[in-house]
Formats: C-alpha cells, structure tokens, sequence
C-alpha cells in the first residue's frame, strides 16, 4: 500500500516520506522559488479528472521527478532522480528510479491532506512561511479537500 506524510519544513527544507508497504525513503527539496510542496498537492489534487501529473523537486545536484499516474482508483507513482537540469522539469539522459509504489487515489490523497492540516496546525501560517519561505498553500488545500470529497 502506498502511503505519503509531509514532516514539518525546517531551515528551508521540505520532507516527504513514502513507503509502498516494504521500502521507505524520504524525499526532500530545499527552498528555491518553485513551492514544491504547492507543486505537489496540485500534482494529487488533479488525478480526480486526470489520468497523469507530474512534479518536480530540485535536489543538491539535479532533480526528483514525481510521476503519478491514475488508472481508475489506482495510482502509480514513480520518483526518477536527474542529476543534470537544463532548468526544472526539464532533464538531460535517463532518469535512475529511486522508488515505486500502487496504492489507491484517494487514499494517497487523504494522507497528503492530513499532513498538510497537520502542518498548520503545529506551525501556522507565519510559522509556516518563516520555516519553508513560501506562504502556506491554504488554496490548494482547499482545492485538495473539494477535490476528495467529489470523489
């Protein structure tokens, strides 16, 4: 089973933890002007009517590619990891995949929902922006919460 949980940003850093049941890894993204963390609940939030998204985030050196994929109720997500950018999203050579993992949509979609919350509610908004440098993204979990609760 796929699982997400965003950990609090600390010192300009952004931590997402994944697992697929057997393996975990921790995916960070340090502060650049691109919000991933935005990114990445906009990325979740459209498979309600897409059947593909993606997202990047910039890594020290290179980039982390999230490819999500929706076949009906399910989701595939694959993170490639590019240690060359021309700028973000767009790669030179073939990506190595650093994780792979199928669970369901919605799910996946709940557990991101439930970190964010989670988040505003230990940090707040300023302590939000103060630790990650860009405000808290209050429309896209908005969006998120309509979003599942159409599902």
């Amino acid at each position: 089973m796929l699982r997400i949980s965003l950990d609090n940003p600390q010192s300009g850093w952004a931590y997402a933890r994944l697992s697929d049941g057997d393996k975990e890894l921790v995916v960070t993204a340090p502060y650049s002007s691109i919000d991933a963390l935005r990114d990445l609940v906009d990325a979740v939030r459209s498979l309600r009517t897409a059947d593909s998204a993606d997202c990047c985030w910039l890594q020290e050196p290179g980039e982390l590619h999230w490819s999500l994929r929706r076949r009906d109720s399910e989701l595939e997500l694959e993170i490639l990891r590019f240690l060359e950018i021309v700028f973000p999203g767009n790669h030179r050579g073939d990506g190595e995949s650093v994780f792979k993992g199928r669970g369901k949509c919605l799910a996946f979609a709940r557990q991101l929902l439930s970190s964010l919350e989670s988040i505003r509610t230990a940090l707040g908004p300023d302590g939000y922006e103060r630790a990650w440098r860009h405000p808290f993204p209050t429309e896209a979990q908005e969006k998120l919460r309509d979003a599942i609760q159409k599902w």
